[in-house]
């Protein structure tokens, strides 16, 4: 028997906005089917997807790391989330007392 989710469930499971979710419906990235009035998600999608952004987006952190360049996340969207810049060493500065 297939486990079936509805908007809430599945925006839930994946941890996002339900505007993210009707996106990537509409993107055509998360299968989904309207019954009636409402969304219907498989949790078996749902989890194929997830698997495949955590195996892309990892593949994408090792090849930047391995081409010298700072890590960056792109998002289903485009959307580009930067690694924060790492902080100073201010260990070669006297301390002012």
């Amino acid at each position: 028997m297939t486990t079936t989710l509805n908007v809430d469930a599945a925006s839930k499971y994946l941890n996002i906005g339900t505007g993210t979710l009707y996106a990537l419906v509409e993107e055509g990235v998360i299968p989904a089917a309207k019954i009636g009035q409402q969304w219907v998600f498989r949790e078996s999608d749902l989890a194929k997807y997830l698997a495949q952004e955590v195996e892309r987006q990892t593949a994408e952190r090792i090849a930047a790391r391995n081409a010298g360049k700072p890590a960056k996340i792109v998002t289903g969207f485009g959307q580009v989330k930067k690694r924060r810049r790492e902080l100073p060493d201010l260990s070669k500065y006297p301390v002012v007392a």
